[in-house]
């Protein structure tokens, strides 16, 4: 995943002498993620839905197929491929919404 110097400067900051350089645990961010979900009602969510949406945004903004894999990575051009399937252009929604309602 490319990143900026901004990003990199923080990341090179984070402890690396400890198992839990970040003060969350698994099971609290679980708790954050499903509270988030549930309030509007999208139960159905997936993290693996924001890698999908991500990929669709870099596509409207004209990146090119072999960049978008490496960034979302995607190793086989199959996996790839059967993500993009459903893509349209500048669309505002994945079409994957309609399952993510509870």
């Amino acid at each position: 995943m490319p990143l900026s110097e901004a990003a990199i400067e923080q990341l090179n900051q984070v402890p690396t002498d400890t198992e839990r350089p970040f003060p969350v645990t698994e099971v609290a961010m679980r708790q954050v993620w499903d509270r988030l979900r549930r309030r509007p009602g999208l139960d159905g969510l997936t993290f693996h839905d924001f890698r999908n949406e991500a990929t669709s945004r870099v596509f409207d903004i004209g990146i090119k197929i072999h960049e978008i894999m490496a960034i979302s990575g995607h190793r086989a051009l199959a996996s790839f491929s059967s993500m993009c399937k459903h893509y349209k252009p500048s669309q505002k929604w994945p079409l994957r919404q309609e399952r993510w309602k509870g």
